[in-house]
């Protein structure tokens, strides 16, 4: 079935596409559109788009987002990706303009969020100097989410872990940090994914979550204990954690839940069945085995130096005579101080200012030709947890690797979704983002992770395109470029806030 606007052909959307009002409470299905895309990723903010005419009955709700939240939802398979238009672009020749909308998944609110070191302290005294967490990997990543949504009055919801947290041990910390750049790392090296979706009002959940707005709304005692979700569901504290209020959400949000990889190995995919209609393979070398980080002392060195500097410019002096440095007066303190800070610069980020992380298996597979080392720069001191961070995320973005993108049909051989009972009693395996499947290429049968989802709806029916492997070998130079320039204002950040 199509349809026509404005002279131009259009198609059922396959994606179940709908628009939301500014509450999240009432929506109107897309319907017939010219072509549009989700895409779901293991880590970091999924993407979408919305093609349309401009005489599209929804268009002028889509063209709000300069000014207020579109939300959108799509439905694949029993499964949901939410998130807002994100920018618009309308051209074309009057009365046949088309209406290209971008999407963004609400993953994208964690970046909007800075981890303050003292979320519930004032401002203007922001003591320690940063907020550290050491703890099971899912508690720590959700105390740095709830405590400041908390502070920010955020409709933001958190599942809890259910029973004892059994994620690896992390620790991370922040100082105004956006906090998707302080829960990457961890998740990323352990194999967990942070998802972000969107619920309605009154929407029923399976199991109890925890709410910001409730916790902002209770006593300034609970909030000393916001990283106890155990302490808190015990006391059974009404609006936060009684289990009939906290299944049910009265005011539309955000549900955040950090889960693990699927262990789904039965799952398998050949390049010699059939539904794959293109497979594109990619590989990196590793661009070094060792990453020196650094170009800033620790501050106590500086100091050290400084007061080095000050003792032996004084037994100079002495040395000198008193009676010569009485005759010099003013003119001889100005000389000293000017010797001072000139050997104080020429020493200055000389001691300490360096350090270096080597991956000693990768060193040891590749020989003597590999790539030796890399720089990474860090803003703050060498012992610093940011030059330490740096270090560690130096040798992961060193490291090559592979992956594979897979163009197939939706259910075929398997769907992104779900799974499905089939009329004859068979089961077709469905898939998600972060499911460990197994891959076989000419023979070769290799286990890894699905690291992205796209699917795209257009004249050419639903395809579906998997990429299996570290999505980052694949990223094309536009998503470079914006992930360098994250790490630029992360290390000015580092650099401006360096307490150490």
């Amino acid at each position: 079935m199509t349809a026509d606007y404005g002279g131009w052909r259009h198609w059922p959307d396959r994606l179940d596409m709908k628009v939301w009002d500014h509450d999240m409470r009432r929506s109107r299905p897309v319907g017939v559109k010219m072509s549009s895309s989700i895409r779901d990723t293991f880590i970091g903010a999924g993407t979408g788009s919305l093609v349309v005419a401009r005489d599209h009955p929804l268009a002028d709700r889509l063209m709000q987002a300069d000014y207020d939240m579109v939300p959108i939802t799509a439905h694949l398979n029993g499964q949901q990706w939410s998130g807002f238009v994100n920018e618009y672009v309308c051209e074309g020749a009057p009365g046949e303009e088309i209406l290209t909308c971008t999407l963004l998944d609400w993953y994208a609110m964690i970046h909007a969020i800075l981890g303050r070191p003292s979320p519930f302290a004032p401002l203007e005294a922001q003591m320690p100097p940063q907020d550290t967490k050491a703890a099971p990997l899912v508690t720590t990543v959700l105390h740095f989410i709830l405590r400041n949504a908390i502070r920010l009055n955020l409709p933001i919801y958190v599942r809890p872990p259910s029973g004892v947290d059994r994620s690896p041990w992390v620790t991370r910390w922040s100082r105004m940090t956006p906090l998707d750049e302080v829960i990457e790392p961890a998740l990323e090296e352990h194999g967990y994914q942070l998802r972000v979706s969107m619920i309605p009002a009154h929407a029923e959940l399976s199991s109890p979550v925890l709410s910001a707005q409730g916790f902002r709304n209770a006593s300034n005692d609970v909030l000393k204990h916001v990283d106890n979700f155990f302490l808190l569901l015990s006391r059974g504290l009404k609006g936060i954690s009684d289990p009939g209020l906290m299944t049910k959400i009265g005011t539309a949000g955000l549900l955040v839940e950090c889960v693990p990889k699927r262990d789904r190995k039965f799952v398998r995919w050949s390049t010699e069945s059939g539904g794959i209609k293109h497979i594109r393979t990619t590989g990196k070398n590793p661009k070094a085995t060792t990453v020196v980080v650094g170009g800033k002392s620790p501050a106590w060195v500086s100091d050290l130096i400084d007061l080095g500097i000050d003792l032996a410019l004084e037994g100079m002096l002495a040395a000198v005579g008193i009676a010569l440095g009485a005759s010099l007066g003013p003119i001889g303190a100005i000389i000293g101080g000017t010797i001072g800070n000139i050997a104080g610069n020429f020493l200055d980020n000389v001691f300490l200012a360096y350090s270096e992380y080597t991956d000693v298996e990768l060193k040891a597979q590749l020989g003597p030709f590999g790539m030796p080392e890399a720089f990474v720069s860090s803003g703050a001191g060498t012992f610093s947890l940011d030059a330490i961070d740096a270090g560690l995320s130096g040798l992961q973005d060193a490291r090559g690797g592979r992956s594979m993108e897979i163009t197939l049909e939706d259910g075929a051989p398997h769907r992104w979704g779900q799974d499905e009972r089939l009329p004859d009693g068979r089961i077709r395996r469905g898939y998600r983002v972060g499911d460990i499947n197994t891959f076989s290429d000419r023979g070769v049968v290799i286990e890894d992770y699905i690291s992205s989802v796209e699917a795209r709806d257009s004249e050419k029916g639903l395809e579906i395109v998997a990429t299996v492997g570290d999505a980052k070998i694949t990223d094309n130079p536009e998503v470079k470029m914006i992930k360098d320039m994250k790490k630029v204002v992360t290390n000015l950040n580092a650099a401006a806030l360096a307490s150490n």
